[in-house]
């Protein structure tokens, strides 16, 4: 069978756009597998964290009483939130309770905070740093909601000692650094010290 000029031409287009397409996929592929990693450790508490090294640490940020936040970069110039996730520790000492009581606790803030505002996405036990833990996922709705925000946690309750390890970000954004915020609940170890100070 005798191909003409013109077919061979197609033909070859479409393997140069095949080809492109996989050298594309391969790349990202590569990106994401290689991602480098730093360790952020907090040796009073007894916590380690791995965060990716281009996001900015932010120890003590001010609202929220969070120990740590860890900053996503700007996309562009034009940025008015950073994606972030933040580490919270909470002293149960002087009201211990389970990880069932604390959860229900936990949850019941939140929704009381959002005032009703709030779209329950996933909520389930999960394993975090070796231990059960809950997680908890969901966004802000509602008609004065202007920029919806959608927020993760990932808690645990080890003796009188809580941490939860929160993602945050606008809804539209928020999936960008999904895969980070994963491989940071991965990496969460929680080595608890001799003693941990009281809050």
């Amino acid at each position: 069978m005798v191909i003409d000029r013109r077919q061979r031409q197609s033909r070859l287009f479409g393997f140069f756009i095949g080809l492109s397409v996989f050298v594309i996929v391969i790349a990202v592929l590569m990106m994401v597998r290689f991602q480098t990693y730093k360790e952020y450790r907090n040796a009073p508490l007894g916590i380690k964290i791995k965060y990716p090294e281009y996001w900015r640490v932010v120890e003590n940020p001010s609202g929220g009483g969070a120990l740590v936040a860890f900053l996503s970069p700007k996309q562009t110039g034009l940025d008015t939130f950073l994606e972030n996730v933040n580490i919270s520790y909470v002293n149960l000492e002087n009201n211990p309770m389970t990880l069932t009581q604390f959860s229900q606790e936990t949850m019941s803030q939140l929704e009381g905070t959002l005032k009703g505002n709030i779209r329950v996405l996933l909520s389930r036990p999960v394993t975090l740093a070796n231990r059960r833990g809950y997680f908890y996922v969901y966004k802000g709705v509602g008609e004065n909601i202007t920029n919806p925000m959608k927020y993760a946690h990932a808690w645990l309750v080890d003796g009188n000692d809580a941490y939860i390890v929160t993602y945050a970000g606008l809804e539209d954004e928020f999936n960008k650094h999904w895969r980070e915020y994963k491989a940071m609940l991965r990496s969460f170890k929680v080595e608890k010290p001799k003693s941990i100070p009281s809050s």
